[in-house]
């Protein structure tokens, strides 16, 4: 026998906590997860079809050396999934939500007491693991534990960024209803960082746009260009134009391209800009000032606005040069 190591573990199929134990040696370690493949969530039932549908979690004082091989007891067990400060687990927002969800159900039935681990859990560790898995680009799990860190954090930002990485998920799926109702959530947040409520109505824009519904895109494009995040005030800008332009407002998107288009942070969006612009008086009816914006756009860096903008100076006449106030 050893010194005794906490150890939880957490189903990547529900998100719940399905597991605790304290364990004193490799054999009960390498068997507290494996021991729980086929078995009900305490929670909701679902049940883990294998040990990829599970993790370990447990303090990180505890297992210091576990990336070098040394468990306290023994040097041949495998690592831990997740570890957490020991301090989370004894004073901050762990042992707060764990204490009060739990205070008042001492002798309570199992599931409860599991409950209580899980949204603990959840607010502690499920975003940073739904993020790791849309990075990985495994959605399915990436929801999972989104959707339980969404209903468990508390501050204004971590809300919102939890409800912006749920739209992106949601998208990927195929859900452009979710996802829009996501982000919408996200930019709602006014209390929330306004880089991170600006990258979600940039995405709600894209969203409504992909889903017909226009003047909920252009309002929410005009929410990212108001919140001015650097991340997406040019993009939010160019579609928002672009929006203008196509409901007959082509004075307001002259205004808003020729505001990206002075102000753009990146050679890129100032080409999508110019080639807009160059858009803009062609069919305002001024080739000249058309061909200057198309030919800055067609020396940009963006291979599509090249070929474009390209396309429209072989259609278009060059201007006319003057000479002491004649055409030649």
């Amino acid at each position: 026998m050893g010194e005794p190591m906490n150890v939880f573990v957490l189903s990547h199929r529900c998100g719940h906590c399905v597991h605790r134990q304290v364990v004193t040696g490799v054999a009960q370690y390498e068997t507290a997860k494996r021991g729980c493949v086929g078995k009900p969530c305490p929670v909701c039932g679902t049940r883990p079809r294998a040990e990829d549908d599970l993790q370990m979690v447990a303090p990180d004082d505890q297992v210091d050396a576990v990336g070098r091989g040394m468990l306290p007891w023994d040097r041949s067990a495998g690592s831990v999934g997740h570890t957490v400060a020991h301090d989370a687990f004894a004073r901050g927002d762990f042992a707060q939500s764990l204490r009060q969800q739990m205070s008042s159900r001492a002798g309570a039935a199992r599931k409860a007491e599991f409950q209580a681990l899980s949204t603990a859990f959840a607010g502690l560790l499920g975003f940073p693991i739904g993020n790791e898995a849309y990075e990985r680009r495994d959605f399915g799990r990436a929801l999972v534990w989104l959707t339980v860190a969404a209903a468990a954090v508390r501050h204004p930002t971590e809300v919102a960024a939890c409800h912006l990485y749920l739209g992106l998920t949601r998208a990927e799926l195929g859900d452009l209803r979710a996802a829009a109702t996501a982000f919408d959530t996200a930019a709602a947040r006014t209390d929330a960082d306004p880089v991170v409520r600006a990258i979600a109505a940039d995405q709600l824009g894209t969203t409504r746009k992909a889903l017909g519904d226009l003047p909920a895109a252009r309002a929410a494009y005009q929410l990212a260009l108001d919140l001015g995040a650097p991340s997406t005030v040019d993009k939010a800008g160019i579609n928002l134009g672009t929006l203008e332009d196509e409901a007959g407002n082509q004075d307001r998107a002259h205004k808003i391209w020729e505001r990206v288009h002075r102000t753009a942070a990146t050679p890129e969006y100032r080409a999508y800009a110019a080639h807009n612009l160059g858009w803009h008086w062609e069919q305002a009816g001024d080739p000249g000032k058309a061909y200057r914006y198309y030919r800055e756009a067609a020396s940009g860096p963006v291979p599509e606005v090249v070929a474009r903008a390209s396309d429209r100076l072989r259609v278009l006449p060059p201007p006319r040069r003057r000479f002491f106030g004649r055409d030649r």
